[in-house]
């Protein structure tokens, strides 16, 4: 079998997003600068809800769904944030970049569920009553 790939983190790139200003952390915020962001970074561990309202507000806009909001906070040093914009910049465009990446990568290697075929006693029932007609 062949060797794994080697990814550089994507995480080494954060500090330099944050040095340089293409982080931005809010509501009111990511509202006001639409049109400036290049792509959400949204926490795993969002509501549902919350996830649609940014959806709504957002047409357009890519949106990526990794780490959750212990591992933002970690990565970020902002507390408790589950949406993270990023202006449009060369740092955020190869954040983006291997941020696609990865998560395309990890979709494409997850394993496929196993489709279940109906319980026998449902096509059973369903024979019993067209031969009593």
């Amino acid at each position: 079998m062949a060797e794994p790939f080697y990814f550089k983190p994507v995480e080494r790139l954060f500090p330099f997003a944050l040095r340089s200003g293409a982080v931005v952390v809010g509501r009111d915020s990511l509202r006001r600068q639409k049109r400036k962001l290049h792509f959400l970074l949204v926490t795993t561990d969002l509501a549902e809800n919350s996830r649609h309202e940014f959806d709504r507000d957002f047409p357009g806009t890519n949106v990526v769904t990794r780490y959750t909001a212990e591992e933002i906070e970690r990565h970020f040093h902002f507390k408790g944030t589950k949406v993270l914009g990023f202006k449009k910049a060369p740092i955020t465009f190869a954040i983006y970049r291997e941020l696609r990446d990865l998560v395309a990568n990890e979709s494409t290697e997850a394993p496929k569920p196993a489709e279940t075929p109906p319980p026998p006693d449902a096509q059973a029932g369903t024979e019993s009553d067209m031969s009593a007609v």
